[in-house]
């Protein structure tokens, strides 16, 4: 069963629910009512298996291709938009209307548990915007770059050049990713985004042309010989790199940036006059057993010329052996305070036994507190605050190289610390559901100062029954329902007591209580009895029959808005008169600005009126379907003279808004009500549907009296 029939059998259920504890007010069952005409239902219900109401099995799957279908469209005038340089027209599509489509089209395929889908819809929708967003940069980027070229400035030209080259990577990695994503769409949803894919396909072919061409007018090529002395290395025996760089044609380039090592973990340098350079490397955070030595050009951004690097095979060996000296270590702290240590590391492997680059972290009772990287004099300095989980008592601060897989092996040092306990402060609120046996625990948990304290749990208990833990927010807050014990009994006072207990921490505990009343049963008879049933008067209960009773009114005053508003008027007949069919299949005509109208009016008789179901609908408190019906009756109106129109709502509204004779502000309300009935997830709102029906009023009389 679908969301809506659901709610609608719910709202039907609460409506018998409540009449019975008011005093018997019943709900009218109409009878007789004749099913909807042709006309009607052809007006009613859009095509491409567009259903009005999501009701019946197999009507999520419709709706469901029909959403995907209208999403995919979205991509595509997107796609093809940006491939025009468009960017603006390309978000547009994107905006809020697909995402309101994608909301409902989430609900349906939930429903259907293909939540997945909807989430490889949003992924497109974002990837399509990133993509927007790189257009426009390239666009003013271009600008500028031309400008740059027009005004003869080389180095500002070439600097814009390096950023546009940047964004037609991002086009092209963008791009590629869309395509997977049109790829996935196609396969799973069945959307037809080929000429999305066409599209993004031209963007690509367009960036990479103009990165070709751009690169060859302010660039060269570079290229790069290198040598070693040796094909193992380790930080105890470092590797010599040597070489040249030059220009395709092989003009040496003078000054260009060297970057030697593993990953991070390199060494710079800088080529001579004639293009040579030299280096040392001694790896040190490389990974051991690594065998891929990397040798890189960096041009900076006004340089001529284009990077290039090459891999030499050199392999990291042998761990070098560290220690390390801790001082000025902090020796007495309590939770949220500052720890902090000095620490140095020798390398008896390398020349001075000092190495800058060394990883290190600071940890107490096994967690993480800082880290930091020694200097060139193989220093440094790590502080951070105490966390809660760090036991009280004497303790341990340790340092460490932060990994045991480096080209450095790991090794530890270790000092004493005091860890001081820290009184804690735990408030306890409790709000009772007498009509559910339920209490909502909640309160918040500090330091003596106001500190919130969080990720803590604390326990709840109520008459000595534990009934479960809320764990605090970053504030120090928690909130948590529970069920009361079975045990608890109505009369009772039971006391809700809260706990934070702080076992494993250095926080000590603390608690804090409230006392609950439950309200007493009434003397003389017990609830349920079959001689007087009692039924409580409950906070919950009172404002369950005063929301009945407010409901009820709206009920009551739409319906005689649509009374008195739609009794006499043609679009609400069940079936035309002899003059109305003529007039509809186009073999009649409008001799006077009433004649539609009256022969309207000549059909009310004929049969059950669209008024009749719309009194069905309100009665069960369907707001959705009068809006439908509504709509239904302006559209055969419109549509008088013409035939039935398969034009889908927006279509319908599209072609009719350009009539001079139609107020095309009232029409675009009452379709975009009629959407938000048909296919929203949730039930259109009491004046949503007021002021449609009312906008369906002065839009018939307005053409009437045209």
């Amino acid at each position: 069963m679908s969301n809506r029939s659901s709610r609608l059998l719910a709202i039907l259920a609460a409506v018998v629910v409540t009449s019975a504890v008011i005093g018997g007010v019943a709900v009218a069952t109409p009878t007789g009512s004749a099913p909807a005409t042709s006309n009607e239902t052809a007006n009613a219900t859009v095509p491409h298996q567009n259903p009005d109401e999501v009701d019946e099995a197999g009507d999520d799957r419709r709706v469901a291709g029909h959403l995907s279908a209208r999403l995919g469209d979205r991509l595509t005038e997107s796609a093809i938009a940006l491939s025009d340089g468009e960017y603006e027209s390309g978000r547009e599509p994107l905006g809020e209307e697909y995402g309101d489509l994608l909301e409902k089209y989430g609900v349906v395929a939930s429903d259907l548990d293909e939540d997945e889908l909807a989430r490889e819809f949003n992924l497109t929708r974002e990837q399509q915007r990133e993509l927007a967003g790189s257009i426009e940069e390239t666009d003013a980027l271009v600008q500028e770059y031309q400008r740059a070229v027009e005004n003869g400035n080389d180095e500002r030209a070439r600097e814009l050049a390096r950023e546009l080259l940047e964004t037609a990577a991002e086009v092209n990695e963008t791009t590629t990713g869309l395509e997977r994503q049109y790829a996935v769409l196609g396969d799973e949803a069945g959307v037809d985004l080929e000429e999305a894919e066409g599209a993004v396909e031209e963007i690509r072919r367009t960036a990479g042309e103009a990165a070709v061409a751009i690169e060859a007018r302010e660039f060269t090529d570079s290229q790069l010989a290198v040598e070693t002395n040796r094909t193992t290395v380790s930080t105890g025996e470092p590797v010599a790199v040597s070489g040249r760089l030059t220009t395709a044609n092989g003009t040496a380039i003078d000054d260009g940036v060297i970057r030697v090592g593993y990953g991070d973990d390199t060494d710079t340098t800088r080529t001579n006059g004639d293009g040579t350079f030299e280096a040392t490397y001694r790896p040190v955070s490389a990974p051991v057993n690594d065998s891929n030595l990397t040798v890189r050009y960096e041009p900076s951004d006004t340089d001529p010329y284009l990077p290039t690097s090459e891999v030499v095979s050199v392999r990291i060996t042998d761990q070098a052996d560290t220690a390390i000296a801790v001082s000025n270590a902090t020796e007495t702290v309590a939770f949220n305070e500052t720890v902090r240590t000095a620490a140095s590391v020798r390398v008896p492997a390398a020349a001075d036994g000092r190495l800058d680059g060394i990883p290190l972290v600071l940890t107490a009772s096994g967690n993480r507190i800082a880290t930091a990287e020694t200097d060139s004099e193989g220093q440094a300095v790590l502080a951070g605050q105490l966390p809660a989980t760090v036991p009280a008592g004497e303790r341990e601060l340790r340092v460490a190289v932060d990994r045991d897989d480096l080209a450095v092996a790991a090794s530890t040092a270790s000092v004493p610390v005091a860890v001081q306990s820290t009184p804690t402060d735990l408030s306890a609120d409790a709000a009772l559901n007498a009509t559910n046996q339920s209490v909502v625990a909640s309160g918040r948990l500090t330091t003596a100062d106001g500190t919130g304290i969080s990720g803590r749990s604390v326990r709840v208990a109520v008459g000595g029954t534990d009934l479960g833990r809320a764990v605090t927010d970053g504030s120090g807050r928690y909130q948590a329902t529970f069920t009361l014990p079975e045990a608890i009994e109505r009369g009772d006072e039971p006391t809700l007591t809260a706990t934070f207990s702080g076992t494993g921490t250095n926080l000590e505990e603390s608690s804090d209580s409230q006392s609950l009343s439950l309200p007493a049963e009434r003397s003389g008879s017990s609830p349920g009895s079959a001689d007087e049933p009692v039924i409580e008067l409950t906070d919950g209960v009172l404002i369950g029959i005063v929301s009945f009773a407010l409901v009820a009114l709206l009920v009551v005053a739409f319906r005689k808005r649509l009374l008195a508003r739609f009794g006499p008027i043609g679009p609400w007949t069940g079936e035309p008169t002899e003059a109305g069919a003529a007039a509809a299949s186009g073999s009649g005509s409008r001799s006077g600005a009433g004649a539609g109208k009256t022969d309207a009016h000549a059909g009310a008789t004929a049969g059950p009126s669209l008024l009749e179901r719309v009194r069905t609908a309100l009665s069960a408190g369907g707001l959705n379907r009068a809006v439908q019906l509504a709509y239904a009756g302006v559209r055969a109106w419109l549509s008088s003279g013409s035939g039935p129109s398969t034009d889908t709502h927006r279509e319908f509204y599209e072609r009719r808004k350009r009539d001079d004779d139609i107020d095309t502000t009232r029409l675009k309300q009452i379709t975009e009500a009629y959407e938000a009935a048909a296919f929203a997830p949730n039930d259109v709102s009491a004046e949503t549907a007021d002021e449609a029906v009312a906008a369906t009023d002065e839009l018939v009389d307005d053409r009437d009296g045209n």
